[in-house]
């Protein structure tokens, strides 16, 4: 638990300062809602695009335990499609919150939350599980649903359309390049480094800025929705990781924690970020997002008491 309140400390919580003055910005009158669609839509234009090209390119694939990131996908799959089908069939959201309420209940925040956790907790260069996932995640989760909000509602469904779609968007010509880069291990040339280095660290804290923002805006309730996307995060998703590691590879090992511990945090920003630059209702998402951060604490000081 010490363990813990230290990375709350440093890194965790001086990151997400960013949000809280985001907030203050906005109930001060200083920011507007339209000033953080404005630095979201910079976001995932340049920065994001930048951060994940890097995160893909110097991934080591050959290092990925693949078993255990298999039924981590699974898990992943299965609470995906529970919260889409209770946001739809259960509260009638329209189809492009509705995915990006799944996102919210199977995208857990690794970048800022998990892995500074796991790097403090099981050292620098041991924790591939968590860096594992942060791949899977940008290949499947975020490119996926970031090409379904693309696409939605375009009639133009030929095959020469789609592409040229797709290729005109910077965020998936970097997940395409930064996953070839890598599995080709190719090493980056220094200058090409600083430019990554320098600029994908803009992406987080510009990220979380507009969240403050549009939280600032957003009237704090108990929604239904925001209460069941919440608690399959928070519960449902990291139990369902337990009880089938146990099933299929039972023991407790430190690769199978980090598996469990993702699974176990709090919803990333990434659906938020979407909901933002494809006008998708964005309260209910940046409510679970803020919701979970906070309540996780407990499920993550379980996890690592085992």
């Amino acid at each position: 638990m010490s363990s813990i309140i230290s990375v709350l400390t440093d890194p965790v919580l001086p990151i997400f300062a960013i949000a809280i003055i985001g907030y203050l910005l906005g109930r001060t009158g200083h920011a507007t809602e339209e000033n953080a669609r404005i630095v979201n839509r910079f976001c995932m234009s340049i920065p994001m695009p930048v951060l994940v090209f890097g995160l893909l390119a110097r991934s080591d694939f050959d290092a990925f335990v693949w078993d255990k990131l298999l039924v981590y996908a699974a898990g992943e799959a299965i609470v995906f499609t529970l919260v889409f089908l209770t946001a739809r069939k259960v509260f009638a959201c329209t189809v492009t919150e509705a995915v990006l309420l799944g996102v919210c209940g199977a995208f857990s925040n690794t970048v800022m939350y998990i892995l500074p956790i796991s790097q403090l907790v099981y050292g620098v260069d041991a924790v591939g599980p968590v860096v594992s996932v942060i791949v899977l995640d940008i290949l499947f989760l975020f490119a996926g649903s970031l090409i379904f909000l693309e696409l939605h509602g375009n009639e133009a469904w030929r095959p020469g359309v789609i592409v040229g779609k797709l290729a005109r968007m910077p965020l998936i010509v970097a997940i395409v390049l930064g996953l070839a880069t890598g599995l080709m291990g190719l090493d980056l040339p220094g200058p090409a480094e600083t430019f990554i280095n320098f600029n994908g660290d803009a992406a987080p804290p510009i990220a979380l800025f507009a969240l403050g923002v549009v939280l600032s805006k957003t009237r704090m309730s108990a929604d239904p929705v925001v209460l069941t996307v919440g608690a399959i995060k928070m519960l449902a998703f990291p139990a369902l990781v337990w009880a089938v590691f146990s099933v299929v590879s039972p023991g407790w090992d430190p690769q199978t924690q980090q598996f469990i511990l993702t699974a176990a945090g709090p919803a990333g920003a990434m659906a938020f970020s979407m909901a933002l630059l494809y006008d998708v209702r964005a309260d209910r998402i940046a409510q679970i997002i803020v919701g979970t951060s906070a309540l996780t604490l407990l499920s993550l000081a379980l996890v690592l008491s085992l």
